[in-house]
C-alpha cells in the first residue's frame, strides 16, 4: 500500500483511528507506530516527501515525518502543518473558553 500524504487534521484523525492509536497520540509505539524525520526547511509549500534520494540530496526538503507501522511506511506528515494545526486547535479552545 502506498503511504498516505497527511494534508489535514481529518486525514491524521482517520490514520489514528485506523491504527487504534489513543486520541491524544499517547504512546503510538505501543501500536508499532514509529517515525523517521526528513528534511531541513520548516515550511508548508508542499515540497514533501521527495520522490527520490537524489531529490533529497539536491534540494531543500521541508521537514516531515515518515510514519511506519511494522517497519513499513504508512504516511507522511509535514512538521510545519502539525504546528499550524496545534496552534489552530489552541486558538479554537481559547475562543470557546472565552479567553
Amino acid at each position: 500500500m502506498e503511504p498516505q500524504k497527511i494534508e489535514s487534521p481529518e486525514d491524521l484523525e482517520a490514520l489514528r483511528a485506523q491504527y487504534r492509536i489513543a486520541a491524544d497520540w499517547h504512546e503510538p509505539d505501543e501500536h508499532d507506530i514509529y517515525g523517521i524525520l526528513h528534511g531541513t526547511s520548516l515550511g508548508t509549500a508542499g515540497f514533501w516527501p521527495r520522490e527520490s534520494e537524489q531529490e533529497r540530496r539536491d534540494k531543500i526538503t521541508e521537514l516531515y515525518v515518515t510514519l511506519q507501522h511494522e517497519g513499513q511506511p504508512i504516511a507522511y506528515v509535514n512538521i510545519a502543518l502539525l504546528l499550524q494545526w496545534a496552534c489552530q486547535r489552541g486558538a479554537d479552545l481559547a475562543s470557546r473558553d472565552g479567553a
